[in-house]
C-alpha cells in the first residue's frame, strides 16, 4: 500500500516545490519507486507527458524521482488567461475556460473526483507519494481548497511545514499558521525553515519556543544555496539569468508569459549572458532576442507595439540581429494575427504582428495541439545546420504562410525568413536539444570571430542539479524521522 507524505507551506513560495523535488530524489535514491503529487497548480509553465500537458514543476519532480512524468502527478492545471478567466485542464486535457467562481463550484464536484481518481491510479503504482500543498493551507477565506488539508485526509498524509525565512516573521507565520488549522494541526509533524543566511544557531532560542508553543518539532534549517533545479513559475523568472558573456541574449519579458522553462537550458552555456526585458530601453542591440511563447498572443503582441519594443525588434531584424520566436512568440513573427473571441475570450480581434515572417496566425476553434514530437531541422546554414530534434506542442491556433521551412515534423512547424536571420517554430524545449542550441550558439560566437564553447548536455546538468539539491537537503534535514512519519 503507498505510504504518503504532504509538504505545505505557510506561503507561497516557501519552498514546497524543492522539497518535494529534494524528497523524490532522495528516497528514489534509498530504493523506494516514488511519485509526486498535486492535486491542482495554476502555472503558464506547462510541459507535455506522454498523456497530456501538466505543470512544468511536477515533470521535474518526477525526474527527480527517476520516473516518467505522467498527468496524474498533476490532475487539474489552472492555466491563467487574464481578467480572472484559467483554462481549466483535466488529466491533461482541455476541459474548459472558467472564472474563479466557476471553478470553485466546478472545484467541489467534477474536480475533487478527478483528483482521487488520479491519486487512486498512482497508489497501485508506488511505494510512496510526496505531495505537494499550494499557497498556504490556512487561508479562512478559502472554503472549497482541494490543494492542502482536504488532501491530506483524503491520503491520510502526515504533513510536514515549510517556511521562508527570507520574508521575515518566520516564527509568527509558523505558529499563526498552526494556530488556524483547527483539528487539522495534528496531522503537522514537524517543520522546516528555508532559505536561511548565517548562523543558523541564532534561531536557537526561537526554534525552542516553537516547540514549546506547538508540540511541533523542528526538522531542519535549510540555507539559502543558488541550485540548477528549473523554476516553478514566473514570480521566480527573475532567477532565470546569468549575467555577463561574450554572447549577449534578450529574452521579452511578456505580460503573459508561457513555458519560460525553454530558455532553462541557455543558461548552461558557458561565456552566454541572458536576461530578460521589460522595456524598451532595456533592448539595446543583443547577439540573439527571443520572443518566447504566450497564453495571451494579440495582447503580449500590443505590449511590442505600445512599448516600442515591436519597432526596435523589426529594426535590429533589419540589421541582421538573429531573432527566435517560440510558441506565441512564433505566432508573433508573422504578418497576421486573428482571434475569433478563442484564445482572448472577448470579441474577434486582430492585431499585425512583427511582419518578419510571411505568416498569419488564426484562432478557429477551442481545439488545442498538446503532443510531443520529433522534427527534423533545416540545414539551410546560419542558425539552422540540420539534425533532428524532439519537443512538445502546446498551442492554439493554426499558423499558414509562405516562408522557408526551418522544422519539420509530419508537417512544418516552423518557418525561416530569406535572410536566415529570423527563425520561429510551434516547438518548445527546441533548447533541450544540444543539436540546435549548439548550432545557434556555434552560429552567434562565429559571427564575432570567438571560437564557440562546449555544449553541455541537459540531462547530465539536470542530473548534477537534483544530485548537489539531495546532498544539501540530506545534511539539513532529518530523513529518518521523515520516513518514520510516512510509515
Amino acid at each position: 500500500m503507498m505510504k504518503s507524505l504532504m509538504i505545505q507551506g505557510t506561503s507561497s513560495h516557501a519552498g514546497k516545490t524543492i522539497l518535494v523535488t529534494a524528497l523524490c530524489r532522495i528516497l528514489s535514491d534509498r530504493g523506494y519507486r516514488v511519485t509526486p503529487f498535486k492535486s491542482q497548480n495554476m502555472s503558464l509553465n506547462s510541459y507535455v507527458a506522454k498523456d497530456g500537458e501538466m505543470a512544468y514543476a511536477e515533470a521535474v519532480q518526477a525526474w527527480a524521482a527517476r520516473e516518467e512524468p505522467r498527468v496524474d502527478m498533476n490532475p487539474i492545471l489552472l492555466k491563467p488567461k487574464g481578467n480572472g478567466v484559467s483554462q481549466v485542464i483535466i488529466h491533461g486535457k482541455p476541459y474548459a475556460d472558467m472564472s474563479v467562481h466557476d471553478y470553485y463550484d466546478f472545484a467541489e464536484n467534477g474536480g475533487i473526483e478527478a483528483v482521487k481518481e488520479s491519486y487512486e491510479r498512482l497508489s497501485r503504482e508506488y511505494d510512496l507519494c510526496i505531495i505537494e500543498g499550494a499557497g498556504s493551507p490556512a487561508e479562512i477565506n478559502i472554503k472549497h481548497d482541494i490543494s492542502n488539508m482536504r488532501i491530506a485526509r483524503m491520503a491520510d498524509a502526515p504533513v510536514i511545514l515549510v517556511a521562508d525565512i527570507e520574508r521575515g516573521g518566520v516564527f509568527a507565520s509558523i505558529i499563526g499558521t498552526i494556530d488556524l488549522l483547527g483539528d487539522d494541526r495534528e496531522r503537522v509533524k514537524g517543520t522546516v525553515i528555508n532559505k536561511f543566511r548565517g548562523d543558523a544557531s541564532l534561531l536557537d532560542s526561537g526554534i525552542e519556543y516553537l516547540h514549546a508553543r506547538t508540540g511541533i518539532p523542528n526538522l531542519g534549517i535549510l540555507p539559502y544555496e543558488k541550485l540548477d533545479i528549473p523554476v516553478e513559475d514566473s514570480v521566480s523568472i527573475e532567477e532565470m539569468v546569468s549575467y555577463g558573456g561574450a554572447i549577449d541574449i534578450a529574452v521579452i519579458r511578456l505580460p503573459y508569459v508561457a513555458i519560460f522553462a525553454d530558455i532553462e537550458p541557455l543558461l548552461m552555456e558557458e561565456n552566454v549572458g541572458v536576461r530578460w526585458v521589460h522595456r524598451l530601453e532595456e533592448l539595446g542591440s543583443p547577439d540573439l532576442i527571443i520572443i518566447p511563447g504566450s497564453k495571451n498572443t494579440i495582447n503580449d503582441m500590443i505590449f511590442l507595439n505600445h512599448s516600442g519594443i515591436a519597432e526596435r525588434i523589426r529594426e535590429l531584424a533589419e540589421e541582421g540581429t538573429a531573432i527566435i520566436g517560440l510558441c506565441g512568440g512564433y505566432q508573433m513573427l508573422g504578418d497576421l494575427i486573428v482571434d475569433h473571441g478563442i484564445e482572448s475570450g472577448s470579441a474577434k480581434q486582430k492585431v499585425e504582428g512583427l511582419g518578419l515572417l510571411n505568416l498569419k496566425t488564426e484562432f478557429r476553434s477551442y481545439r488545442k495541439v498538446v503532443r510531443r514530437v520529433n522534427a527534423m531541422i533545416s540545414d539551410r546554414g546560419g542558425m539552422l545546420k540540420g539534425g533532428e530534434v524532439t519537443g512538445y506542442e502546446i498551442h492554439m491556433g493554426v499558423t499558414e504562410g509562405e516562408e522557408e521551412v526551418a522544422f519539420m515534423a509530419d508537417q512544418p512547424i516552423g518557418h525561416v525568413n530569406a535572410m536566415g536571420n529570423v527563425v520561429g517554430t510551434y516547438l518548445h524545449g527546441v533548447f533541450d536539444s544540444k543539436t540546435f542550441r549548439g548550432s545557434v550558439i556555434d552560429h552567434l560566437f562565429e559571427k564575432k570571430g570567438i571560437s564557440p564553447p562546449v555544449h553541455p548536455d541537459l540531462e547530465v546538468f539536470r542530473e548534477e542539479g537534483f544530485r548537489k539539491l539531495a546532498d544539501l537537503v540530506c545534511r539539513h534535514l532529518d530523513i529518518d524521522y521523515v520516513l518514520e512519519c510516512m510509515m
